[in-house]
């Protein structure tokens, strides 16, 4: 896209980075088509795409790369529609500037999703949510359901855990152009927090990643499940090794 040192800079805001690697953590950190491909396979209600400070450079993201995209394709005729969220959402939570909490970000969403009308409310609705921190888990419980989590509620936990699923074909091509090994480079497609759970909850959680991989399949792209995060899941995994865990 061109973009200057500054904007670069405010995209990967790392104090002392050399403005050579710039280009490489953009590519890393800036990964959208994995979310608007899972909201595309049904997977996700809805993509958001949103970082304070930048969401001039993800409007002309927007508007240079992802629009042409939707009119090509016609999306909209298949229950698709990219909208901007123009206005603040809340007004509390205790954020230093609550009037600009997704101001200005993009919402890609299945309109066919029983969800749609919800996800309307929270991100589109004039009134902004009084959201007071004493309801910050349920409101984050719902913006779980909205981006597609497999999880039924936010992390309760100070010690909580994190998955990710990787984007193992990216990984390997932007190491090969930017001649670094493989073990440098990480590019998350989709990451989500959870409590410790249980069997229950692990097997749910590795049948949406399996759906979510054979998604990328589709498309040519190998994804990975890292579960560095969550010690909990690891063992299970490991010690089912072999056996029928849903599909995984």
């Amino acid at each position: 896209m061109g973009l200057s040192t500054t904007d670069a800079k405010a995209l990967v805001p790392i104090p002392g980075i050399n403005p050579k690697e710039l280009p490489l953590k953009i590519a890393i950190n800036q990964r959208h088509y994995v979310e608007i491909l899972l909201t595309l396979k049904a997977l996700k209600p809805c993509t958001v795409i949103f970082q304070p400070g930048v969401t001039h450079i993800f409007t002309r993201l927007v508007n240079e790369v992802i629009k042409p995209i939707l009119k090509k394709h016609k999306l909209k005729s298949y229950g698709f529609e990219l909208r901007q969220i123009e206005h603040a959402t809340m007004i509390e939570m205790g954020r230093p500037k609550p009037d600009m909490f997704w101001r200005g970000g993009w919402v890609f969403a299945d309109i066919t999703s029983p969800l749609w009308p919800d996800i309307q409310a929270l991100f589109f609705s004039p009134a902004q949510l009084n959201i007071p921190r004493a309801e910050h888990d349920a409101y984050q419980d719902i913006l779980g359901k909205f981006l597609g989590y497999p999880v039924p509620r936010y992390p309760r936990q100070d010690n909580y855990n994190r998955v990710c699923y990787m984007d193992e074909t990216e990984c390997e091509e932007l190491a090969r152009l930017s001649g670094n090994s493989e073990d440098e480079i990480q590019v998350i497609g989709f990451e989500y927090d959870d409590d410790d759970g249980d069997v229950e909850r692990w097997t749910k959680c590795l049948i949406h990643f399996e759906n979510c991989r054979r998604a990328m399949k589709s498309v040519g792209s190998r994804l990975e499940l890292d579960l560095r995060g969550h010690d909990g899941l690891f063992e299970h995994v490991h010690n089912n090794q072999g056996k029928d865990m849903g599909g995984i």
